[in-house]
């Protein structure tokens, strides 16, 4: 018979195991696998053909070949109703309310190898819907951003993806 404290103690590896198995391999794949879902049935409703390209280039997450033109695409991974502030072209915080109404504020890594790339179209996807997203100027002026805003030669969609469609 197993001691009570090594059970306790054999739980708590397994749940902070399985936690991580969801955090890091199992939610990332599943919004992946809805966003590109979301496109291919936006080109659908568009009589657009779109092809998904697995591969990799410039830390991008994966690529969509649509009428000719190669989209780089990196998902951020963000809260649902967050702020999504971006300072430079590396820094981007992603500010949430607390229980209290105190802002929380959270840097997002992982961009710096894609938001230097010389690649065009480059295209920034965030998983949930934000309330808001707003590029800093210098220290007292900040711009809202929407699809067609240029963002260090990047374009952000808030889950709205009839950027990819539209004639240009």
């Amino acid at each position: 018979m197993l001691n009570p404290f090594y059970i306790i103690i054999i739980l708590v590896i397994l749940f902070t195991f399985f936690h991580l198995l969801y955090k890091f391999v199992l939610y990332p794949f599943f919004i992946k696998k809805r966003i590109k879902s979301n496109i291919i049935k936006e080109a659908v409703a568009n009589n657009t053909t779109a092809i998904i390209i697995n591969q990799h280039i410039d830390n991008c997450d994966f690529q969509i070949k649509i009428n000719d033109k190669i989209f780089l695409i990196k998902i951020i991974y963000n809260k649902k109703n967050c702020d999504l502030q971006i300072n430079n072209f590396e820094t981007f915080f992603m500010y949430q309310k607390t229980f209290s109404n105190a802002l929380k504020a959270k840097q997002i890594f992982g961009l710096k190898t894609f938001m230097k790339s010389t690649k065009q179209n480059r295209i920034l996807v965030l998983a949930k819907k934000a309330k808001t997203i707003k590029k800093v100027i210098n220290e007292c002026e900040m711009i809202m951003v929407d699809e067609n805003t240029n963002v260090y030669n990047t374009h952000i969609l808030n889950q709205d993806y009839s950027y990819f469609f539209k004639s240009k």
